[in-house]
């Protein structure tokens, strides 16, 4: 479940972005595919970030301790990408693993 102020974060945006379908899944290999095809890759990684911040804040009412591992994998990955250690692609790379281990947990 997608909160209702990041969604309308991403519909305002999807169309600069160039995103075909803006009522997608955060989480659908899809909607991640095309994130990662993006060709305004700051706008993925902006995008990505604020969707999975999201997401964790949502985990957080019902799984406090999962919640607090995906919030520091996802800080650890952009502190990585401000101090210049990995480019752009590789942070929207390590962002898509971790809306992938997201995905993950929900089936458990």
């Amino acid at each position: 479940m997608i909160p209702a102020n990041a969604q309308a974060f991403f519909k305002t945006n999807a169309k600069l972005a160039g995103i075909k379908k803006p009522d997608i899944s955060i989480l659908s290999d899809e909607f991640l595919a095309e994130v990662k095809g993006m060709n305004d890759k700051n706008l993925a990684l902006e995008l990505l970030k604020k969707l999975l911040k999201d997401e964790i804040k949502v985990r957080q009412k019902v799984n406090l301790v999962q919640s607090k591992k995906f919030s520091e994998m996802l800080e650890n990955a952009v502190k990585t990408y401000q101090n210049n250690l990995i480019t752009s692609a590789q942070i929207i790379d390590e962002m898509i693993r971790l809306a992938k281990d997201i995905k993950g947990s929900n089936r458990r």
